[in-house]
């Protein structure tokens, strides 16, 4: 929400700080008004702040407590925020939980804007100063902020002074953020960040650990990105034993995890994206020619490192190479392909999760139809995406060499998401209109003008082995199949899904119970969906 006090030009802003309460006696008592504007919140609330002084005045923290309050993004609403909030900087200042700052108020001042510029600057920091009370700190461009700030550190320190941030949002941080917040002395529990580590800055190791010092207690959540660099920093003295939640994204490749798992031991969800093309990411051929001689020094060192590791989110290829071994329960990944099969079958051995989600293509089996995809392992469920576009086998025979594949699994539940998109194609249609605008289905009105519609539909006509074949595809029988190749099966998910990124509520969804009898008989169950979907859902939490 943007408070504007509305002032049209900077001479306004530049004004006094006025006295908080009118000299006029209030006819009705005070705490009469604060139980109005109390029980009258967002537009209302601001209506009535507008009907008379006093209500302005009474109404005013209410207007910015508990909400997530927008500065502004340029330098007039800054400086109107701040004159607005200075006003009255005991009642103002203090109810703010929820602050968002953006750089655009920097980026688009000009040269005659400095005076103004600056200003702003200590508006901000002496803002800053008064709101003891900020519990969500949002900054987009922060380095940009910091570094622009013509009154030195002032802001920084500002920024340093808050004591009570729960939740901190960064975006292209640097040097000069990573000392601001470094000094901050505040219980940080969730915090998400993006680094700008690209090469013309020269900032090549962003520091967590460095950046979040005095939350080392407090911090349950990190979720940090960064254009390029990799994070190999020093271990800090104290580790941070209460993170448990770790999201890591880069543009560059993470080789190593060590400094990572030495500064947050005690995770238990791990999510790991190199932002690099899935073709690449997973290609062996392009991976460094020294990855098995890195994994080997890895190995050595991340042994016994993220005991309790439980749900991780990461590519073979990575686990691969940064020797990661610490036993998960799930692991998901997106891309298996024939070059990562041996590496998979590694990394499964070495972290031994119970749930398996993972996406692969139909080629898998293309030219080896006997493929050990899955060997011997404790796996228990699951839940597989497969992209039946990309392969040369019909789609009958890749069911089968698939299912063969898990005959060596002791599966408890299977979920199966067979994409196929089907061609689409696009259908003019129109309809006459009669003279007073309604559609007519009198095509002879010659009178009439016409409503034309444009329509993306099947493209039914063009041949389509993959669709002919799910649509007339017994699926109570191929799950049947399934119960008998996998013994231990007790509960099946056939979806047939179009985009394989997402699962729409209107694709086709199967679910079977599968009940044995002890001279081996099988009898299959038809759950409806959402009996089924819940049962799923408890599996797979």
């Amino acid at each position: 929400m943007d408070v504007d006090d509305g002032f049209e030009n900077f001479d306004e802003v530049a004004v006094a700080v006025r006295p908080p309460i009118p000299s006029q006696a209030a006819r009705l008592s005070w705490d009469v008004l604060i139980t109005v504007a109390e029980n009258a919140i967002g537009l209302p609330l601001l209506q009535l702040m507008r009907t008379c002084r006093i209500l302005y005045h009474a109404g005013a923290p209410y207007l910015l407590a508990d909400r997530d309050i927008e500065v502004g993004d340029s330098l007039l609403r800054v400086l109107s925020f701040c004159t607005f909030v200075l006003r009255d900087p005991e009642r103002r200042a203090r109810p703010l939980r929820s602050l968002r700052l953006s750089s655009r108020f920097v980026v688009t001042s000009t040269a005659r804007d400095q005076r103004y510029l600056k200003m702003a600057y200590k508006m901000l920091a002496r803002v800053f100063r008064y709101a003891k009370n900020i519990a969500f700190l949002s900054i987009q461009d922060s380095e940009e902020i910091l570094a622009g700030d013509p009154t030195g550190t002032g802001l920084s320190k500002a920024l340093s002074s808050l004591r009570k941030v729960t939740r901190v949002e960064l975006t292209d941080a640097r040097e000069l953020t990573q000392d601001a917040f470094a000094e901050m002395q505040a219980p940080i529990e969730e915090a998400d960040v993006l680094f700008d580590c690209s090469f013309k800055h020269g900032f090549e190791h962003p520091d967590p650990a460095f950046t979040f010092r005095h939350a080392h207690g407090s911090l349950t959540s990190l979720f940090i990105q960064s254009y390029g660099g990799e994070y190999d920093f020093p271990v800090p003295e104290t580790p941070f034993s209460t993170l448990r939640s770790l999201h890591m994204e880069s543009t560059d490749p993470q080789t190593s995890l060590v400094s990572l798992m030495q500064a947050f031991p005690n995770i238990t969800s791990f999510h790991w994206h190199d932002h690099r093309d899935e073709e690449i990411s997973d290609d062996v051929d392009r991976w460094p020619d020294n990855s098995e001689e890195l994994r080997a020094q890895e190995l050595l060192l991340t042994a016994d490192q993220w005991a309790r590791l439980d749900v991780l989110g990461a590519e073979i290829m990575p686990c691969y190479i940064a020797g990661l071994q610490s036993p998960v329960r799930r692991w998901s990944f997106r891309s298996l392909r024939v070059n990562n099969v041996r590496q998979f079958h590694t990394v499964m051995n070495d972290i031994r999760p119970s749930t398996l989600i993972v996406e692969f293509n139909a080629n898998l089996f293309d030219h080896q139809e006997d493929l050990e995809l899955f060997p011997v392992f404790p796996l228990k469920h699951l839940r597989a995406t497969i992209n039946l576009d990309e392969g040369k086998k019909p789609t009958g025979r890749f069911l089968e060499c698939m299912s063969h594949a898990l005959r060596t699994l002791a599966l408890t539940s299977i979920a199966l998401n067979l994409c196929h998109l089907i061609k689409r194609k696009t259908v003019f249609t129109s309809l006459p209109l009669n003279p007073d605008g309604q559609q007519s289905s009198d095509e002879e009105d010659s009178d009439a003008g016409y409503n034309f519609r444009m329509e993306v539909v099947d493209d039914m006509s063009t041949p389509d082995p993959i669709r002919d074949y799910l649509s007339s595809m017994d699926v109570t029988a191929y799950a049947e199949f399934l119960a008998r190749i996998v013994p231990t099966l007790e509960v099946i998910s056939i979806i047939h899904g179009g985009d394989r990124q997402t699962v729409r509520y209107d694709d086709p969804k199967w679910y079977f119970h599968i009940a044995r009898s002890e001279d081996g008989a099988i009898s299959i169950e038809k759950l409806d969906p959402e009996a089924g979907e819940g049962l799923f859902e408890r599996l797979a939490a």
